[in-house]
């Protein structure tokens, strides 16, 4: 299998030769034929049309929906605890974040000469989920960059991440 690189800015990107040997390709169509003669599994349905068949004697749930049901949530946020949210000016704390998934307002971008943020936003309806996803990398160094009693605070390293220059 050969691989070929293509650049494309500042990024790279993985072009792989996909051409399979004969006797693979044979092999791979045959393979597909042979699973096309076994027939396939039948969902099974209990007395009330519930795709499952249940292990004790219950009612279904008042909001059953067999077409199942859509739900809207955040599975990805970072608050001010990881440096890559603190570098494009998020300030939230993950208390803030929930309360904006629960339909609570939320202060954003862009900064104000205390460095705090100013534009307040609102989402149309409370999320169903929200979980935040800080990264745990660098955790302690943003911490100790960001808190002015911080033994390290006025250090080049960190004033340079204050400043976004690191």
């Amino acid at each position: 299998m050969t691989k070929k690189y293509l650049e494309r800015k500042e990024s790279w990107l993985l072009l792989t030769d996909t051409s399979l040997p004969d006797s693979v390709s044979l092999f791979l169509l045959f393979l597909l034929f042979a699973l096309s003669l076994f027939p396939g599994c039948k969902n099974k349905s209990d007395s009330t049309g519930h795709p499952i068949a249940y292990t004790e004697d219950r009612e279904p749930c008042d909001h059953y929906n067999p077409l199942r049901n859509l739900y809207f949530g955040d599975l990805h946020a970072h608050t001010a605890y990881s440096f890559d949210a603190y570098i494009w000016d998020s300030r939230g704390l993950p208390e803030d974040f929930y309360s904006f998934a629960q339909g609570e307002s939320i202060l954003l971008p862009p900064l104000d000469q205390d460095g705090l943020p100013t534009r307040p936003h609102r989402i149309g309806r409370p999320l169903d989920f929200a979980a935040v996803t800080d990264h745990f990398e660098f955790l302690a160094e943003t911490s100790a960059c960001t808190d002015p009693g911080s033994e390290v605070y006025e250090s080049d390293t960190c004033i340079g991440f204050r400043l976004g220059t690191r």
